[in-house]
């Protein structure tokens, strides 16, 4: 009996210890498991903070990069033009004024496609740019267009043609200083008749009769003299790669990496011949003039 007492209290005694026990086992079991996922947490968190740092690096390089890729204006600038009308074809400028006589200080074509180009581009069929016009002090006026044509005389470019998008319509005015002061205004309408009629692309037509058409003069030309009240015919048998090349090579006259439009050349007797008096300098097919002093 007193072993059967023991045995009892024994067994007793065990359960009373293994309960315990068992516990503490699960209890440790459950600490494990937090603190493994306490330590899945931070490696989660971790990585995350590090991807995070990685994000913003990537960011603020993509920023500091961005002005040198993203964005790069392309112009060239212009002493004067004249204002038209589109007559029996874009090519065609009717009943000119000049730009002179409203008193703008800056003439410029502007072109950023946002690719970061150092040249006028093609965009699909087109030459798209701005022309932006300033007057003293005032704002700068800005048209949305493209280059189309360019007026040629002795088989060289004096000036390159303008042809307002459908969507434009300005109203430039000038106030002269004279005693009393005269005030002549004109108006540029890229879609004078407000026609529906549509490109091969679906995009609205521009650039019909009574259209604005615009004239920007090439500096250092002096093959053609522009004067109010002309009728400008442009030529008809330049394609628009060759209408970019002239445009680009008007533009590295004025950045420096052309030749001048005030270069000079030598020329020497050739079997005994006098070469001629004037003669003209080829710039890409730019009018440059220039004179044999021999």
């Amino acid at each position: 009996m007193a072993s059967g007492f023991l045995s009892k209290v024994f067994l007793d005694d065990l359960k009373i210890i293994e309960l315990p026990r068992a516990l503490k086992e699960a209890e440790m079991i459950a600490r494990s498991v937090s603190l493994l996922r306490f330590r899945e947490i931070a490696q989660h968190q971790n990585r995350l903070g590090a991807f995070k740092s990685w994000v913003c690096s990537f960011l603020a390089c993509t920023f500091l990069l961005l002005p040198a890729f993203a964005s790069a204006l392309v112009e060239v600038e212009f002493s004067n033009g004249f204002f038209g009308t589109v007559g029996q074809n874009t090519q065609k400028a009717d009943s000119i004024s000049m730009m002179s006589d409203y008193g703008f200080t800056e003439i410029k074509l502007q072109q950023d496609l946002g690719d970061g180009a150092s040249i006028f581009q093609l965009q699909g069929n087109d030459i798209p740019i701005d022309l932006v016009l300033t007057q003293g002090s005032s704002a700068p006026i800005t048209i949305g267009g493209s280059i189309t044509w360019v007026f040629k005389n002795g088989g060289k470019a004096d000036s390159f043609g303008f042809i307002l998008n459908p969507d434009e319509l300005k109203t430039l005015s000038f106030t002269s200083d004279d005693d009393p002061p005269e005030t002549i205004s004109i108006t540029l309408d890229g879609n004078s008749d407000n026609s529906t009629k549509t490109d091969k692309d679906g995009n609205l037509a521009r650039g019909e009769k009574g259209d604005a058409n615009v004239g920007l003069i090439l500096n250092g030309q002096t093959g053609w003299t522009f004067s109010t009240g002309q009728d400008i015919s442009g030529s008809a048998d330049l394609k628009l790669d060759d209408i970019l090349e002239l445009l680009n090579s008007y533009l590295a006259v004025q950045t420096g990496s052309g030749a001048s439009l005030a270069t000079t050349k030598s020329l020497t007797k050739v079997n005994g011949a006098t070469p001629p008096t004037n003669y003209l300098v080829s710039n890409a097919g730019l009018a440059v003039a220039a004179k044999h002093d021999g």
